[in-house]
């Protein structure tokens, strides 16, 4: 049986993707613990969304902070993989960006473990679960220089 080689390169550039089964987990531990408390409202003045589909929309929304229980956050000496950082009346969260845009109203709400914001796109109330992703995703942000806190 004569295997073409158009079928063969495929079947080997699959093989070498790396895949992660679940590349984005819900917060737990210590990438959750120091920020269970935090509430924080503001207003998305920026928005970073890579041009790679493996990181699933994720992206960085930068917020002007109105109102938060909580002035300084960057675990980034102790933690790879986190939710956010807050300095100087600003935040960047670490979330899809799909829906969002600028001037768009954000809430976290860490102690219902929810974000929240209305959307421009489509004029509605949107509510979920943040969750955490892989580590490749802030080394992506990190080698191109997007992280401005």
């Amino acid at each position: 049986m004569k295997i073409r080689l158009c079928y063969l390169v495929p079947f080997f550039l699959l093989l070498s993707c790396k895949h992660t089964s679940n590349p984005h987990q819900p917060l737990s531990g210590e990438n959750y613990s120091e920020i269970s408390e935090l509430k924080l409202k503001g207003v998305v003045y920026d928005l970073y969304s890579p041009l790679f589909p493996q990181y699933h929309g994720y992206g960085i929304v930068r917020i002007n902070i109105v109102q938060s229980n909580m002035e300084f956050y960057d675990p980034r000496n102790r933690l790879d993989e986190y939710l956010l950082l807050i300095k100087n009346k600003k935040a960047e969260l670490y979330q899809p960006t799909a829906l969002l845009t600028i001037g768009d109203t954000i809430e976290v709400d860490m102690q219902n473990k929810r974000i929240i914001y209305f959307s421009k796109l489509t004029n509605k109330l949107e509510s979920y679960e943040p969750r955490i992703y892989d580590k490749i995703f802030y080394e992506h942000i990190d080698e191109r220089d997007q992280q401005k806190l």
